[in-house]
C-alpha cells in the first residue's frame, strides 16, 4: 500500500512545494508589511496629538506672557503718569 502524499499537479491547480513555498513568503511579507503600515499610521497619530498638544500650550503660555507685558506696561503708564502729575 502506498501511503505517499498527492502532490496536486499544474494541471489540478497546484504550484509543488516551491509554489507553496513562494505562496508562505507572499503571505509573510504581506504581515510584514501590513504591521509597519499599522505601526507607521498609530505613531503619526501619537505625533499629531502631541504635536497638538503641545503647540497649544505654547501658545497659552504666549498669550499669558503677552497679557502680562501689556498689564506691566499699563502700570508703569499709570505711574510715569501719577508721578508727573505729582512733579509739577
Amino acid at each position: 500500500m502506498n501511503m505517499a502524499r498527492h502532490q496536486p499537479t499544474e494541471e489540478e491547480g497546484g504550484h509543488g512545494e516551491s509554489g507553496d513555498r513562494h505562496a508562505r513568503i507572499v503571505q509573510i511579507c504581506e504581515a510584514v508589511l501590513l504591521a509597519l503600515v499599522t505601526v507607521t499610521a498609530a505613531w503619526a497619530g501619537y505625533s499629531a496629538a502631541k504635536w497638538g498638544t503641545a503647540s497649544r500650550v505654547d501658545i497659552a503660555r504666549a498669550s499669558t506672557l503677552g497679557n502680562l507685558a501689556t498689564r506691566t506696561t499699563s502700570e508703569l503708564h499709570l505711574f510715569a503718569i501719577n508721578r508727573v502729575g505729582q512733579v509739577t
